[in-house]
């Protein structure tokens, strides 16, 4: 397929930390560039999907090496990914020759690469999340014998406060007085 072809060099020139010249590009793969326009729309759309071509492996291969859960794996999946980014000769050579173009395809929804950046930084934290909600829910469970194992130690008891619940001490403590309604 041509379109691979053309990304799998422009990938290639990008991680050499060289520009990637549309004339240039289309005169390697021997074709003018009206053609190569035609496979790949624009420079700025050969951008990104560089650039996703890239970022997608790089999250996935941080978000692997990380053991940790909860918010200390978020941080330190997005943590490993940034160093990444910023250490790669050919996304420096980018930021420093071309910062305004690199921001524009970087942080514009209309470009194309951060909603993909945020949908799988979403998949992350929903990962995670259900993760943690599983756990939770095993341990309620337990704790009120209704899954096997014992109860879990150390877990505290947890009472949700709302206006209409709140206990005497609590409104004391904060100068406000429950309501008759709010009376247990």
């Amino acid at each position: 397929m041509p379109e691979a072809d053309a990304l799998r060099l422009a990938r290639r020139k990008f991680l050499a930390a060289q520009r990637i010249d549309m004339t240039a590009l289309a005169s390697e793969l021997g074709v003018n560039r009206v053609t190569l326009y035609r496979w790949v729309g624009s420079r700025d759309a050969l951008m990104v999907e560089v650039l996703w071509s890239l970022a997608a492996p790089t999250l996935a291969g941080a978000d692997a090496a990380v053991r940790a859960r909860g918010g200390e794996r978020i941080v330190q999946v997005i943590t490993r990914f940034l160093d990444a980014v910023i250490t790669n000769a050919g996304m420096r050579r980018w930021l420093a020759d071309e910062g305004e173009l690199a921001m524009r395809l970087l942080t514009r929804h209309d470009t194309g690469f951060q909603p993909r950046l945020i949908g799988a930084v979403h998949g992350l934290l929903h990962h995670d999340l259900a993760h943690d909600m599983r756990a939770a829910c095993r341990h309620v469970m337990r704790a009120h014998g209704v899954a096997p194992g014992t109860g879990v130690p150390g877990l505290s008891s947890v009472q949700v406060v709302t206006p209409f619940n709140i206990p005497a001490t609590v409104a004391a403590s904060s100068n406000r007085r429950p309501r008759p309604t709010e009376m247990p």
